[in-house]
């Protein structure tokens, strides 16, 4: 019942709320300021993985730094000055210069977006680390809430962490011991009780 209320909720909002790698693709033009602004259908944004962009849909150029994207107000921006605009005939680009709002161009990029909402591989009390059965949207200095009955505890993961990892450094000592299955994550408190509570009319 539960399930089917949090089926229900993540279709009320028009996204899944657990974090995952989503794909979409795009038309845009690049802004008066120079830079790309994409609008995920899915927040918060996690990482950017993978961007392409030209404009021809089926010929289409790699950002190979995905690290210069900057996130902010459920957007992805990318500066035009990061990206190669002035191609030969025989690229897939023919903007000129550094990319005028006048074109249009086509976007395919490959981000993590969502919440936190996994579960427990090991978690042993005093340990430093733990296992989860899965990374995604894990993220170094992140912090993150064990739901484990009166045993649940507040973590934060060390900045030795990789991301994508199903090893996780822990800033500080676990408290408490944790069965596999476990759950921990940084879903707000308040979109889980009315998960809970829609379980009752469902």
């Amino acid at each position: 019942v539960i399930l089917r209320a949090c089926s229900f909720l993540d279709e009320y909002i028009n996204q899944n709320l657990c974090a995952q790698t989503y794909t979409e693709t795009q038309r845009t033009r690049f802004t008066p300021v120079g830079t790309i602004a994409l609008h995920p259908q899915t927040w918060p944004i996690i990482s950017l993985s993978n961007f392409q962009y030209g404009s021809d849909p089926n010929n289409l150029v790699t950002l190979p730094d995905c690290s210069v994207a900057w996130f902010e107000d459920q957007q992805i921006i990318i500066p035009v000055s990061q990206l190669s605009t002035t191609y030969s005939s025989q690229g897939p680009l023919a903007f000129g210069g550094g990319g005028s709002n006048s074109y249009r161009i086509f976007i395919k990029y490959t981000y993590v977006g969502g919440y936190v909402n996994n579960a427990i591989a090991t978690a042993t009390q005093g340990a430093t680390s733990m296992t989860v059965q899965d990374g995604t949207g894990i993220v170094a200095g992140g912090k993150y809430r064990i739901y484990d009955g009166a045993n649940s505890e507040t973590i934060t993961v060390a900045s030795t962490y990789t991301y994508g990892s199903t090893t996780v450094p822990l800033t500080s000592a676990l408290l408490f011991t944790h069965a596999s299955g476990a759950t921990f994550g940084n879903l707000p408190n308040a979109i889980k009780q009315a998960a809970v509570a829609m379980s009752f009319t469902v």
